[in-house]
């Protein structure tokens, strides 16, 4: 597999007509308990203590500050919430 054309507009054109694909480094965290969506939702910037399970949304983590600490993915199943995120310093989450 190419790792590089170096050449961004070839590899635009590339990815645009499926004939390449870009792997992100991510880690998926999920969150359990009848009370996940409650506690996620004291976390996150996003609204989350109603989530639709099967909807999928942005939030981003805010210090006591409101400065960003990481962005998530979150999607919930109606049983657990899975978080999304870069693998880069995920395991100074846990």
């Amino acid at each position: 597999m190419t790792q590089s054309f170096s050449n961004p507009l070839v590899e635009q054109r590339e990815f645009l007509a499926g004939k390449s694909l870009i792997e992100l480094e991510k880690s998926i965290l999920k969150i359990s308990g009848a009370d996940r969506l409650t506690w996620l939702n004291d976390l996150f910037s996003q609204k989350l203590d109603d989530l639709v399970p099967g909807v999928s949304v942005e939030a981003l983590w805010l210090d006591p500050q409101g400065h960003i600490v990481r962005d998530f993915h979150l999607i919930d199943d109606s049983e657990s919430t899975w978080l999304i995120t870069y693998t880069s310093g995920f395991d100074q989450l846990l």
